[in-house]
C-alpha cells in the first residue's frame, strides 16, 4: 500500500487493528490507544514501542521496572524494556513471522495499558512529563509523543542552531582549496560543452559562457561561497580553460579527419601546434579564440557585477 510513502506492512496491520495512524512516515505510527499516547517506530528489523506514563510517586518507578522485567522474560524477542524520560520503552526484534509479531505487539500494548489503568497512571508528554495535549512529532527520524508546547520549543532550538551554523560558515569564509577544485570541475564541464558545440558546426565561442558559469558556480558550491580571491582565481581559470577548450576543438577535428589513418586522439593533440602553422587553421583558431573570450568575459563581467 502507498500513500505518499511506502508503509511498513507490520505497522499497517497494527494500525488497522488498534487505530494508530501514520504521521508522514511509512515506518512509524502514533496516536491514542485506550486513552494512552503511543508511538511505534520500525527501523532495521527492530520495533520501538513508546508509551509515556506520568509518575508522581517514586514507588511506581520500581513497580514499572519490575513489570518491564516481567515483559522481557515473558517474550524472548523483546530486546529492551525500560522506563526512561517519562516513557515506557520496549524494543522488539522482527525475526519472527509478521502475523505472530503483530499479535504479540498488541498483546504487549494491552498489558502495558492494563498495568497503567490498574494503578491510575495517566498518559503524558514524553518530553516534559506533563499531561498536555500530545500530537506525534518527528524528532531525529523517530516519531515521538510530544505535546505542542515541547514541539514549539524544539523548533525554536532548531532555528537557533541553524542560525548559529550559518553565522559560523559566514565568519569562516569560503574554502579556497575546495573552491578551486569546484571551479576546475565546472570549467571542465563548460569546456566539454564548448567542444561539442564546435563539432556540430556552430561558433564554439558560445560555449565560453558555459565555461564562465561552470567555473564561478563550481567555486561557489564547493567552496561554500565566493570572495575576492575566489573571483580572481575563477577568472584566471576561465581564461586558461577557454584557450584549452579551443585547442581541444582543433585536436578533435584533426582526430575525426584522420581516424582512417589510425591517428589517436592523443596524437591529434600533439599535432595541433603543427596545424596552427597553417594559415587557414591558425586564422580560424585565433578568430574563434577571440570570439570565445568576448562571449566569455563580457557576460562574466556583467554576472559578477550584478551578483557581487
Amino acid at each position: 500500500m502507498q500513500t505518499g510513502t511506502m508503509r511498513n506492512e507490520l505497522l499497517n496491520e497494527i494500525s488497522e487493528k488498534i487505530g494508530l495512524r501514520f504521521s508522514g512516515k511509512g515506518d512509524a505510527i502514533g496516536g491514542s490507544y485506550e486513552g494512552y499516547n503511543i508511538t511505534i517506530n520500525c527501523f532495521s528489523n527492530i520495533v520501538y514501542i513508546n508509551v509515556p506514563i506520568r509518575i508522581t510517586n517514586e514507588y511506581y518507578v520500581n513497580e514499572i521496572n519490575g513489570f518491564l522485567r516481567h515483559i522481557s522474560n515473558k517474550y524472548n524477542y523483546v530486546t529492551l524494556a525500560q522506563y526512561i524520560c517519562s516513557g515506557i520503552k520496549i524494543q522488539c526484534s522482527q525475526e519472527i513471522r509478521q502475523e505472530e509479531q503483530e499479535n504479540i505487539i498488541i498483546v504487549i500494548l494491552n498489558e502495558v495499558v492494563n498495568f497503567a489503568k490498574e494503578r491510575d497512571l495517566v498518559t503524558c508528554c514524553e518530553e516534559c512529563g506533563q499531561s498536555n495535549y500530545v500530537v506525534p512529532y518527528i524528532k531525529d527520524g523517530f516519531l515521538v509523543p510530544w505535546c505542542v508546547k515541547c514541539q514549539l520549543k524544539e523548533k525554536e532550538k532548531e532555528k537557533e542552531v541553524t542560525s548559529v551554523n550559518q553565522n559560523v560558515n559566514k565568519s569562516q569564509g569560503p574554502n579556497l582549496i575546495t573552491g578551486i577544485i569546484g571551479a576546475i570541475i565546472g570549467a571542465f564541464l563548460g569546456a566539454v560543452i564548448w567542444i561539442i558545440i564546435s563539432q556540430i558546426g556552430y561558433i564554439s565561442s558560445i560555449g565560453g559562457l558555459a565555461i564562465a558559469i561552470g567555473t564561478i558556480k563550481g567555486y561557489e558550491i564547493m567552496g561554500h561561497g565566493m570572495d575576492k580571491n575566489g573571483l580572481i582565481i575563477s577568472i584566471g581559470i576561465i581564461i586558461v580553460t577557454v584557450y584549452l577548450a579551443q585547442y581541444g576543438s582543433i585536436a578533435f577535428e584533426i582526430y575525426k579527419q584522420n581516424r582512417v589513418n589510425e591517428v589517436s586522439l592523443f596524437d591529434s593533440i600533439k599535432l595541433v601546434h603543427l596545424a596552427l602553422l597553417m594559415g587557414n587553421t591558425s586564422t580560424l583558431f585565433y578568430r574563434n579564440l577571440v570570439l570565445g573570450y568576448l562571449f566569455t568575459l563580457v557576460p562574466s563581467a556583467y554576472y559578477i557585477k550584478n551578483r557581487y
